[in-house]
């Protein structure tokens, strides 16, 4: 398998686990994979009165995990995350919250508030 191919697979993996573990956690996934023009968040899940935005990283060393997240991807998920707030009125009042995943071989971290 090509390694493109292998870290694709390895991601999602990484989001699906992602998702068991937030759901033991008492957070409840409202949606994955979430995409519209403005940009693609990984994880979106409800606890309590917040609303929680989570990008998750899968990479071998964890370092490496903490710099793949770029400004401008942060500003993408943002107007991700705003838009569909527009879109569903039924989180409107929610607090909003950005979190990070990361996968440090297959050792996961929950990183809170990262931006």
């Amino acid at each position: 398998m090509q390694k493109k191919t292998k870290n694709y697979y390895y991601g999602i993996l990484a989001e699906y686990i992602a998702c068991i573990i937030l759901f033991l956690k008492g957070y409840n996934i409202v949606t994955r994979r979430y995409k519209n023009p403005l940009g693609e968040i990984d994880i979106i899940a409800s606890k309590g009165d917040n609303l929680v935005f989570f990008e998750v990283k899968a990479r071998k060393k964890f370092d490496e995990s903490m710099i793949v997240l770029s400004h401008r991807q942060k500003i993408r998920i943002e107007s991700a995350a705003k838009l569909f707030i527009m879109q569903k009125k039924r989180y409107e009042g929610f607090n909003l919250r950005f979190d990070l995943i990361i996968f440090d071989g297959w050792r996961p971290r929950h990183l809170k508030n990262m931006w």
